[in-house]
Formats: structure tokens, C-alpha cells, sequence
């Protein structure tokens, strides 16, 4: 988990109540929050994205108390704004990005389709006409694969997982953070995700069947495509 934090004020303009509310909600061990070094409260987003999970809370939240920008900006400014933060190495605004659309009741999976992807093909395409260099995209993808990691932490369900899923690499040309996001979907529909690595071989794979249950298997498969060769994926299930 990033940096991020809330305190009381921002928590309660988050939850449109006052503060006392929120002083009463942590109290009664409904809204867990850590303190700072000087005794004040302060919550992670991931207190508050468990608050609103476990008491079912559907709000009209106000937003403007995550950081980042405004959640009126297009679909492109958004995307503008990832890759700027990926280059200047500011995963925790990437984050905050993520999170807000989250709250605003975006799916996982369209977030990552509408913003990360389209973020990862733009750098690519930046790399390919020699805009930016190699080392350049590899911190812009390491930024990004940071931000993902901490979303993951938000978003992970805490209970204890219902369903097992094997994921499967036959091949060595799956990106690395198209296998983050997919387990982070997973892991949102409360799976626990066993990832097996590239170029696994069919032994292997009769070996982690034999021993383990899986209530699913996914198989990475890498297509060829003239846009964006390397980050078009298809997903196979089996059961």
C-alpha cells in the first residue's frame, strides 16, 4: 500500500457526515484507522474500500478528497495523465487514479481495459518510433506495474477465498502485466490465483492437477495483431 491517507475532515466530506460520526464509527470498530505520529487519525484506502465492502454502503461519495485529478476529465486525459505519471515515476498518483474510478463504480476489468492497457499500447508505441528510449519504457511499465500492485492491495477481498484458479503460461510472450491484471480481477471475484510462470510444460501441468484442486484453469495464449502485437491477450477457460 502507498502513502495515501485520509484524515477525519477529508473522511467525513468523503462520507458527506461530520466528524464526530466518523470518530464514533471508529470507536465502535466499524471504520478501522491507524494514527499518526502526532495521536491524529488517519485511514488508508484500503480501510475505507473495506468499510464501504462490509456495511454495504452505496453513497454518493465525494471524491474530490482523493487526490489526484478531476474525475470529469475525459477517457484520454486520463490516459495522458497515466503515462506522464508512469514517466516521472509517480505510482502513487496512478493509484489514486485507479481507486477514484473504482469508487466511481467502474469494473476492474474496464479500468484496465479503458486506461491501463491503453496506456501500455501508447508507450509501446512511443518505444516503436524511437520517442522514447528502451530504458524509458521500462521504468514507465515498472511505475505502472507498482501502482497495480498497490490497487491490488485495496481491492483484494479479505475474506477467505472460495475458488482456486490455475493460470497457465504455454508461451513466453504474455506480458507481465497483463498476467497482474488478470489476477487482480480474479482475486476480485475471490479467487486465490496460482500463477505457473512461462513455458510450462505439459508434465508440470499433470503434476499440479494431481495434486492440487482447481475450480478453474486459464490458459495465457499471446495473439499476433497489427496494432499491438505483444498486448492483445485471449483468456481460455476450462473447467
Amino acid at each position: 500500500m502507498g502513502k495515501n491517507y485520509l484524515n477525519t475532515k477529508q473522511v467525513a466530506s468523503l462520507f458527506s457526515v461530520d466528524n464526530s460520526t466518523i470518530r464514533r464509527w471508529t470507536l465502535s470498530n466499524k471504520l478501522e484507522c491507524t494514527s499518526s505520529n502526532g495521536g491524529h487519525r488517519k485511514f488508508s484506502y484500503k480501510q475505507i474500500l473495506d468499510f464501504i465492502n462490509s456495511h454495504n454502503k452505496k453513497l454518493n461519495l465525494n471524491l474530490s478528497q482523493i487526490n489526484t485529478i478531476s474525475n470529469k476529465n475525459s477517457i484520454s486525459s486520463n490516459i495522458n495523465f497515466i503515462i506522464e505519471s508512469a514517466f516521472n515515476r509517480n505510482s502513487n498518483e496512478i493509484e489514486s487514479l485507479l481507486l477514484r474510478l473504482y469508487l466511481e463504480g467502474k469494473k476492474i476489468n474496464y479500468i484496465f481495459d479503458k486506461y491501463i492497457d491503453k496506456s501500455l499500447d501508447s508507450i509501446q508505441a512511443l518505444l516503436d518510433s524511437d520517442k522514447i528510449s528502451v530504458a524509458e519504457e521500462h521504468i514507465a511499465r515498472k511505475t505502472i506495474s507498482k501502482s497495480l500492485n498497490s490497487f491490488r492491495d485495496v481491492v483484494k477481498k479479505n475474506k477467505a477465498t472460495s475458488s482456486t484458479a490455475l493460470c497457465l503460461n504455454l508461451e513466453n510472450d504474455v506480458p507481465d502485466l497483463a498476467i497482474d491484471m488478470i489476477q487482480i480481477i480474479l482475486e476480485s471475484f475471490n479467487y486465490s490465483v496460482h500463477n505457473s510462470g512461462s513455458h510450462t510444460s505439459v508434465e508440470n501441468i499433470s503434476s499440479l492437477i494431481a495434486k492440487n484442486k482447481y475450480d478453474a484453469i486459464y490458459i495465457y495464449i499471446c495473439v499476433v495483431d497489427s496494432v499491438a502485437p505483444q498486448l492483445l491477450k485471449i483468456i481460455l477457460l476450462i473447467h
